[in-house]
């Protein structure tokens, strides 16, 4: 097997730089431990919405796929390319994978033959429905947690444009 030569790159890159931070990401783990330690429960509930999260990502892509016109008889492959390309927005290190993500779909996507109109569509769909799950589940949870009147503002200003006003 021949590697590419962005993946030797990548892999020499990836080690210099675990060398160069050895201790802090030492003391990062160590901090983690700890954490885990002294918080079993929250910590298995945690790795419970995660693992449940990860596992929406292909259906939720293979829908969204199908949705937007897509033949259905390949929605193991839409599956398959939303959970790449998630994973790609996650390695790239910027909010909400901007960039990672997207590049990474429409390069799936484009080598499957799907028009760049439909991938661009199925970002948005994707996009839209991550930011409302977000925002739904996100600005009550501040509220009652006590992140003061600052999310509760935004939070009626929403709802008066959901309204029309």
């Amino acid at each position: 097997v021949r590697w590419p030569g962005w993946l030797a790159v990548g892999g020499l890159l990836a080690l210099a730089l675990a060398a160069r931070y050895s201790q802090r990401l030492r003391v990062a783990a160590m901090a983690l431990l700890d954490t885990a330690r002294s918080m079993p429960r929250r910590l298995a509930t945690a790795i419970g919405v995660a693992g449940m999260d990860v596992l929406t990502y292909g259906p939720r892509h293979a829908a969204i796929a199908i949705a937007v016109g897509l033949p259905s008889s390949r929605w193991e492959e839409w599956a398959s390319f939303g959970i790449v390309a998630t994973f790609a927005g996650i390695i790239s290190g910027m909010p909400m994978g901007l960039v990672g993500y997207d590049a990474t779909l429409m390069l799936l996507l484009g080598s499957a033959g799907v028009d760049p109109g439909q991938g661009l569509l199925i970002i948005a769909i994707n996009r839209a429905m991550s930011i409302a799950a977000a925002f739904l589940l996100g600005v009550p949870a501040a509220r009652r947690i006590g992140m003061g009147e600052g999310v509760a503002a935004v939070y009626r200003k929403v709802r008066e444009m959901a309204r029309g006003r």
